[in-house]
């Protein structure tokens, strides 16, 4: 859910890494993907499990239950299960993995470091890489994936690793250009299109996901994540519909995944199917009830539906619950503001304004919340504040009229020997000489054979007095 609201964020890290016998081949798609993180996509996050294949030696049978413990008390047992055994590959990446889990990736590192130099796998190296990638510790990441090449120079996860350390530096355009090498050398890799396709949904990018990631759900079925991704890339090409068969896949491989449930609601308050939109965000805020956009986009299935006073304090109510958690919610604070602003009591508007203000806080150049707050303003009589708010909105509509002709203008623009000579004639008319010139110029080296341009530049010359030295008049 909160990823579909910042578009511009970081792509999430999707690293898997074990501790066993053995290099992964890489000429072959690794193990299913585990379901995607439940987190901002701007936080780089992993899904690591090192001791995987420890766990595929250890039996069947079914764990015993055990008392929820606090991070505290169980990093107290990972540390002395290791002080007991300081020596152990299998202890130093299981602790290492225990705070990569808790996003605590510089105290993860030194057990990498360390693992690093009790074996001779390429499984602690990806996994110091992914640790110091997450870390912001660009030169050590850079550092380990090298070395994890020297051991594997074919390894897909390096390569992936590497890809990712690119998008954490927000060096877009070397990750993709990186990534897309890899999947081009291994096309059937599932990790490494989900990385691409990952990085194109970053990129906004929507149609390129879409390509990189069908293939892998048609590859992999139960991949959660690839759904989800996928189902993201199609709702960012408009097709809505597909987006939600996408998560509800998901919700089907993962039912505790409040993303996919707060997904299919939204799109169905962009479809405007309000009832059926109200189930899967109530489930999303049953699972995760300290999202503020599950709240704000339940309150918008109501006050979208119907204007009346019930659905208006239902959504109301949902509003005030998102502002509660997050008082800047953009999204929640613009709703509930036109909602009160609509239905105009005294009381309402100024409660509006409250929000509109806070709007322009946020965003000090948002011209409708200049225009709405300045209309409450109105409305209750203040004739110097709604003046003020005005003569605000007009300045930033202007502004934004001109930035549009200017980008029509570019737009519009054809590069051609023809609109080269007109823009040369308009400058001659205004008496702009040297600026005809270089429009002259600029025909002839589109074409050289306009004799028209060539003479031109004559003319302008001579009306600038630039000929034979002369001066200009």
């Amino acid at each position: 859910m909160r990823s579909s609201y910042r578009l511009w964020s970081l792509a999430l890290l999707t690293a898997l890494w074990g501790c066993g016998g053995g290099t992964p081949s890489s000429k072959t798609a690794l193990s299913p993907t585990p379901p995607a993180p439940k987190a901002p996509a701007e936080t780089l996050q992993a899904s690591i499990d090192p001791l995987s294949d420890i766990k595929g030696n250890q039996g069947t049978g079914q764990p015993e239950e055990k008392k929820a413990r606090t991070f505290e008390e169980a990093q107290k047992e990972v540390e002395k299960a290791l002080r007991a055994n300081p020596n152990s590959y299998s202890l130093e990446m299981g602790t290492a993995r225990f705070y990569m889990n808790a996003g605590r990736f510089a105290e993860a590192i030194p057990h990498l470091q360390k693992a690093t130099r009790l074996t001779d796998r390429v499984f602690p190296w990806i996994g110091l890489g992914d640790a110091a990638t997450l870390g912001g510790k660009f030169d050590l990441a850079k550092q380990a994936f090298q070395r994890a090449l020297q051991l594997d120079p074919g390894n897909s996860r390096v390569m992936r690793g590497i890809g990712q350390l690119y998008i954490a530096q927000e060096r877009f355009d070397e990750a993709q250009k990186y990534l897309e090498g890899a999947v081009k050398q291994y096309p059937q890799n599932s990790k490494l299109r989900v990385a691409l396709g990952n990085l194109y949904i970053v990129e906004n990018k929507a149609i390129k996901a879409i390509e990189a990631l069908e293939p892998v759900v048609k590859a992999e079925p139960m991949n959660a994540e690839a759904h989800s991704l996928l189902g993201e890339a199609y709702a960012r090409n408009l097709h809505l519909e597909a987006a939600i068969k996408e998560y509800e896949l998901v919700t089907k491989l993962d039912p505790k995944d409040p993303v996919a449930y707060g997904r299919i609601g939204l799109y169905h308050v962009n479809l405007a199917r309000y009832v059926q939109a109200r189930e899967p965000l109530m489930k999303a805020i049953e699972i995760d009830p300290m999202d503020a956009h599950y709240y704000w986009a339940l309150g918008d299935s109501w006050l979208l539906e119907s204007p009346d006073d019930l659905h208006f304090d239902k959504a109301s109510q949902l509003y005030r619950q998102a502002l509660n958690l997050s008082p800047n919610n953009a999204k929640a604070l613009y709703s509930f503001a036109m909602g009160l602003s609509r239905h105009g009591k005294p009381e309402q508007l100024k409660e509006a304004i409250i929000y509109f203000d806070r709007l322009i806080k946020i965003n000090p150049s948002d011209m409708n919340a200049h225009f709405k707050i300045a209309e409450a303003h109105r409305m209750l009589g203040h004739t110097e504040e709604a003046r003020k708010y005005q003569a605000k909105f007009r300045v930033l509509f202007d502004k934004g009229r001109a930035q549009n002709r200017e980008l029509y203008r570019r737009a519009s623009f054809k590069d051609t020997p023809t609109v080269y000579m007109t823009l040369a004639k308009r400058a001659m008319d205004s008496k702009k000489y040297d600026i005809a010139i270089k429009y002259y110029e600029s025909a002839l080296q589109r074409d050289e054979t306009l004799t028209e341009a060539k003479r031109g530049i004559l003319e302008a010359q001579n009306r600038s007095g630039m000929l034979n030295g002369g001066k200009k008049p």
